[in-house]
């Protein structure tokens, strides 16, 4: 994105804010991706790289998210190691704050 909106820098922001609030437990994974996913839908205009860029974190938190559903559903556990989980939230969660935070940067 070459200038951003004061509106797209409003959804930035929030969708900044939505991650630091999942990082302290504040919000469920499921409320983390349901809210980016309708940020990034109420942007006006956004850069088709970094979109993509932002899709393919968010896939992870989406897959992760999948698999914990699924395993508590399911009578029996999925081998699923849930330190490799947080591992994987944690880095896909910073590489979506620092995105966002270059984006806001390069006003």
């Amino acid at each position: 994105m070459d200038s951003i909106s004061e509106y797209d820098e409003r959804q930035l922001k929030l969708m900044h804010e939505c991650l630091s609030s999942f990082e302290k437990n504040q919000i469920e994974l499921s409320s983390l991706i349901g809210s980016l996913e309708f940020l990034l839908n109420a942007m006006e205009s956004v850069d088709e790289e970094w979109e993509n860029k932002f899709f393919k974190e968010a896939t992870i938190l989406e897959s992760i998210n999948a698999i914990e559903v699924m395993e508590e559903s399911e009578k029996e556990t999925l081998k699923f190691n849930k330190n490799e989980s947080i591992e994987l939230l944690s880095k896909a969660v910073l590489s979506l704050k620092s995105l966002i935070q270059n984006e806001l940067g390069s006003q």
